[in-house]
């Protein structure tokens, strides 16, 4: 599977759990947490560059830095989503995650 593949798969995979698609240009409240965790699981799971990832998501690479680092601040405050990052790391990995890939 190319980068561009993996990277979009990841985005459906959040955009289903969120019920929304994160790709298209939707108001930008409702669809910045669930493209932030797209990034984030990507950062997560694959060995990707922010630059890399800035191209397929047709971003700037500072904007995905921010998003990964905001979507990692608000898994050590908002229960919810601390939740909800686990059940993406465990379904991708099920048969058990790395401490370094949690914080």
């Amino acid at each position: 599977m190319n980068e561009t593949r993996t990277l979009n798969f990841i985005a459906d995979y959040v955009a289903t759990y969120h019920r929304k698609n994160v790709i298209e240009n939707r108001p930008r409240f409702k669809a910045a947490y669930p493209l932030q965790e797209a990034w984030w699981l990507a950062f997560k799971i694959t060995s990707y560059s922010y630059y890399r990832m800035a191209q397929v998501f047709e971003k700037d690479h500072k904007t995905i830095m921010h998003g990964v680092a905001a979507v990692d601040k608000r898994r050590h405050t908002h229960p919810a989503v601390f939740y909800r990052t686990e059940i993406y790391l465990d379904t991708f990995y099920p048969q058990g995650v790395t401490n370094a890939m949690r914080s």
